[in-house]
């Protein structure tokens, strides 16, 4: 039989990551299948989730499936054909598309220093934050800031056209 055990404190960090509406629907979606969720009230027991299928079923939203297990996988591993994984190991042996998708969001956040947040339907992948970029401070003094952290700082570069500020970050943009 399909179980899901998930400690109190993981459903904490897990609605973190996913709306409760998203986290309801696939943990519906999951007991319409026929699988159990336990809930670890003393957080002792390792949060794992027996999910053999029920991801590629027909019946459910895939990608939905694919965001909660994601969130899931940051604290728990997967128990798949009776080995224990993690997220990205079912997407690489699996060759799975959407769970390419969700591994490209958390790319994509953690390269720009933020943390993803999912919710029911459209997903969006966040572009990933240049390194450097320009403010125009006078029509002859342009200032580069680079991306650190979450922020855009300025850093001691100052250039007197547009187009010597834009060709620099380009190339430094481009350069890793």
């Amino acid at each position: 039989m399909l179980q899901l055990t998930l400690k109190r404190s993981s459903f904490s960090k897990l609605c973190c990551l996913c709306s409760l509406e998203l986290i309801d629907y696939v943990f519906k979606s999951f007991t319409d299948y026929g699988g159990i969720i336990n809930y670890d009230e003393e957080n002792m027991k390792d949060d794992l989730w027996e999910i053999d299928g029920f991801y590629d079923d027909e019946t459910f939203n895939t990608l939905d499936i694919m965001k909660v297990m994601s969130a899931f996988g940051e604290n728990g591993q997967f128990l798949v054909n009776g080995k224990k994984m993690f997220f990205e190991g079912i997407v690489l042996t699996e060759n799975h598309k959407y769970g390419q998708l969700v591994n490209r969001v958390w790319t994509n956040c953690k390269l720009n220093n933020q943390t993803p947040f999912f919710d029911l339907g459209v997903l969006d992948i966040p572009k990933i934050m240049p390194r450097y970029r320009y403010t125009k401070m006078s029509d002859i003094c342009f200032i580069v800031e680079k991306f650190v952290n979450g922020n855009h700082i300025p850093i001691p570069i100052k250039f007197l056209t547009q187009k010597d500020c834009e060709d620099w970050i380009k190339e430094q943009n481009e350069t890793k």
